[in-house]
């Protein structure tokens, strides 16, 4: 084997995908890899524009100006375009070449697929949150206890010594809110120590029929256009009914917030043989950093949302779920919320 076939079958097999760009900026290179990264054949590509793949031009031209300066760039993070159309982020390192007179006739760039770094980021990332919010439902609940306990006890007192009824009927609502009240800490403290969730099986048809008669009065009152979309013949899954209440109630509460001029909320709920789906996108402004709408207060930089989207993730996740976001600035953000449909199987 000569020299320059051995040099073709070492770039056609790397793993990283390679690319040479001549002088004008026209792709002259692309190997195998290359090809898996963007979805492209080389045949499509070779002989284009090499700006054509780069989804922001002006980005391009820094990185491209950059090289320039310093001769060869390592570890430079960007984004491509793969042939679908979405993005896809790289770790580029790129060289001036020039032939044996001196002269430069292009560039070389090495890029390696930074999605599978990013997923796992993003899966520490969740995990971090996590345990953040788990301290902080259990400081929560360690702090509000104990106060609850002696209001508890003292409305006890007098309500046995009070005999007018009216007073009696209030005392009775306030001792009903209050064990309400602790019952939330209570579930504060399972998600904190990650204990289990009382799970039935869950009519989901009569259940979100209910929700929907719930926050449609409050959507009016938000002066928020709503629209609910259930796929029909849904099937029963098994879940925390209580607990997934919470959730779809503080999803549709976010919601609300991010339109305080008013808009439309579209909730749609739709189930596959593994999981239900509950689609919630609003017309807001969107949110810039959507992610950081699920860290627990300490810090969310938006402290008045407070710990509903916190709490919200740490159910999810419990149950087995994730939650996807997709955010548009100026356009809406939708969530979307995964759940097995038998939770039971993911403990």
């Amino acid at each position: 084997m000569n020299s320059q076939s051995f040099l073709q079958n070492l770039v056609s097999s790397s793993a990283d995908a390679i690319t040479f760009v001549d002088h004008n900026g026209v792709l002259k290179l692309f190997n195998t890899a290359a090809e898996v990264l963007t979805g492209y054949k080389k045949e499509d590509v070779l002989d284009r524009p090499i700006v054509n793949f780069y989804p922001d031009e002006e980005e391009f031209r820094k990185i491209l100006n950059l090289v320039e300066k310093e001769g060869a760039c390592k570890g430079i993070e960007t984004n491509i375009k793969n042939r679908d159309g979405s993005i896809i982020p790289i770790s580029m390192s790129i060289s001036l070449v020039y032939d044996e007179k001196g002269s430069f006739i292009g560039t070389l760039g090495i890029s390696r697929d930074l999605r599978p770094i990013k997923r796992l980021q993003k899966h520490i990332t969740h995990l971090e949150r996590a345990a953040v919010l788990s301290l902080l439902a259990a400081e929560t609940a360690h702090e509000i206890n104990n106060p609850l306990e002696i209001i508890k006890n003292y409305l006890f007192i007098l309500n046995s010594e009070i005999n007018e009824k009216r007073q009696s009927h209030f005392l009775f609502i306030i001792s009903k809110e209050i064990e309400r009240i602790n019952t939330i800490v209570k579930n504060l403290t399972k998600l904190a120590y990650h204990k289990e969730f009382p799970k039935i099986e869950l009519d989901l048809s009569n259940f979100l029929q209910e929700f929907h008669d719930f926050i449609s009065t409050w959507a009016m009152s938000h002066k928020v256009e709503l629209s609910v979309i259930i796929q029909p013949d849904l099937v029963p899954i098994t879940s925390s009914p209580d607990h997934l209440k919470q959730v779809l109630l503080n999803f549709t509460l976010n919601a609300f917030e991010a339109m305080p001029q008013g808009g439309k909320l579209t909730i749609e709920i739709n189930q596959t043989d593994h999981e239900t789906k509950f689609i919630f996108h609003d017309t807001g402004p969107g949110h810039k950093d959507v992610q950081s709408l699920f860290l627990p207060p300490k810090v969310h930089s938006e402290a008045h949302k407070g710990l509903g989207l916190s709490i919200s993730f740490g159910i999810i996740s419990a149950m087995g779920g994730h939650i996807e976001t997709s955010p548009k600035p100026g356009q809406g953000t939708k969530f979307v919320i995964h759940l097995p449909r038998d939770v039971s199987d993911e403990e």
